[in-house]
């Protein structure tokens, strides 16, 4: 009995390049919408019924394997005689004695294909999927970064905050007494700054700590 999607046959090679069919089983009807016997009366419905992309692949392939006398594995598209798009795949062997005689099977793989494109498809959203949250990620990392400089450094001057100062005093100490080393505290005092803030404005003193090499607060105070 006939498998769904899969028809059997025997072809046989002709002197002009072509093909005959002696035998067809029924799932010819299923597979390409023709009876056997319209097959067997008429070789030249299956070429009719390839994709026209596809005939000389097909040609080409079979005539390489006729002289090689190897296995045929080719896959086509063909539309049936109903108008619908499938995908077939033909495996074919020589019998012996010559070759004279092909043993083939016709299959639609056009649901595998269609399951394989869908997986293929699925597969690229969850790579572009990867690939967004990898960027979000990226882009919280490097706010979360921004954040973290912020919070430990002094707007005006760029320069490390209190905040800053007062972990990297930690750290040293905790150096320091782990090592048994001395530690040792500088404290630097800019005279006039408050002067400056009160007269001019935080602004100014602001623009003064900004200033190229202390010039500008030089100049300010």
């Amino acid at each position: 009995p006939a498998l769904r999607g899969v028809m059997a046959y025997h072809w046989a090679p002709t002197s002009d390049g072509s093909s005959r069919y002696p035998w067809v089983d029924s799932g010819c009807l299923d597979l390409l919408g023709l009876e056997p016997a319209e097959l067997l009366a008429d070789s030249g419905q299956f070429w009719r019924l390839v994709h026209p992309d596809d005939r000389t692949p097909l040609k080409l392939a079979k005539l390489q394997t006729q002289r090689q006398g190897t296995r045929l594995r080719h896959i086509c598209r063909i539309t049936t005689s109903s108008g619908e798009a499938k995908l077939i795949e033909i495996v074919a062997y020589p019998l012996p004695p010559a070759g004279a005689l092909w043993s083939a099977v016709a299959l639609d793989i056009s649901e595998g294909q269609r399951r394989l494109e869908e997986l293929q498809q699925l597969q690229q959203s969850l790579a572009h999927q990867h690939q967004q949250a990898y960027q979000q990620a990226r882009s919280l990392a490097e706010a979360h970064a921004a954040l973290a400089r912020l919070s430990t450094v002094d707007a005006p001057t760029g320069l490390p905050n209190r905040l800053h100062f007062e972990h990297s005093l930690m750290r040293a100490v905790a150096q320091a007494q782990r090592h048994g080393l001395p530690l040792t505290l500088v404290l630097l005092k800019l005279q006039g700054l408050r002067q400056c803030n009160a007269r001019d404005g935080f602004l100014a003193g602001d623009r003064a700590l900004q200033g190229p090499d202390g010039r500008a607060y030089d100049q300010t105070l």
